[in-house]
């Protein structure tokens, strides 16, 4: 037979049985994969060792650069939703003064983002716990008004039923400064907003945003208003609130945060 003498070599390293070393990485990487495939491919190296404390850094590190093994994601997208350019009355800065809190709802903050659905948009309202991370009301619509932000907020105020004095946060769009906002804060809770042009005092709902249009939007076809509500409700209520780990609490999630509170 005409066989080339590194075709004959390649051919006998094939008939090899694998080393326990062999076996062991194939091993890992499925542990490695299935670890993956639960946070939707959305996991690093940090995170998986969490999952699996018995590997090492390096050894998960050069398991998924061995087996091609991948976090996607893309390019964040991120358009500008705040209008400050407006004369209605804003809120002092309450944030910084107030420190990390010790509790849940001692300090909410809100942010809007846009949703690319098909070649149109919807707009979504976030209202986040800086305590435990979560996402403790949320809402969509295709309009950006006050509506949309209240309506977060109400659904906030409905689950967690938070005690007076709690810091709501916000930057100084139109949205958060409108009559209907101040309503529902005012006698109850402190409104407080963002300093002019400053962005990094709303980083953490910011974070979220950043996480949601990497991890998750760019791998979903979203073509209907509905299917994109489903697909948000998914990814907040299920996965980023009860599944994915948090390195800001020490890679635990919202859910058992709030449980240990």
């Amino acid at each position: 037979m005409k066989v080339t003498r590194s075709g004959y070599y390649a051919w006998l390293e094939a008939q090899r049985s694998p080393t326990p070393r062999q076996v062991r990485d194939e091993m890992n990487a499925a542990r490695i994969r299935k670890v993956m495939q639960d946070s939707q491919y959305t996991y690093g190296v940090r995170r998986i060792h969490r999952k699996l404390p018995d590997l090492g850094k390096r050894t998960i590190r050069r398991l998924m650069r061995k087996y091609g093994i991948c976090v996607r994601t893309r390019r964040k997208w991120r358009p500008h939703t705040t209008n400050s350019n407006h004369t209605l009355p804003v809120y002092d800065n309450l944030l910084a003064q107030s420190g990390r809190p010790d509790h849940p709802n001692r300090v909410w903050v809100s942010d809007i983002t846009y949703v690319r659905i098909g070649a149109a948009f919807a707009y979504l309202a976030i209202v986040l716990d800086l305590y435990d991370r979560k996402i403790v009301g949320w809402s969509l619509s295709r309009r950006i008004n006050a509506s949309l932000v209240t309506d977060a907020l109400k659904v906030a105020i409905v689950r967690r039923r938070p005690p007076h004095g709690l810091i709501v946060h916000s930057d100084r769009g139109s949205q958060y400064a409108s009559h209907e906002y101040r309503l529902l804060l005012d006698g109850r809770f402190h409104g407080s907003m963002s300093r002019k042009g400053i962005p990094y005092d709303n980083a953490c709902a910011e974070s979220f945003f950043h996480t949601l249009k990497t991890e998750w939007l760019p791998f979903e076809r979203l073509q209907t208003y509905n299917q994109t509500y489903d697909s948000l409700y998914y990814y907040i209520e299920l996965f980023y609130n009860r599944i994915r780990l948090h390195s800001a609490i020490g890679y635990s999630t919202p859910t058992k945060m709030t449980v240990a509170a």
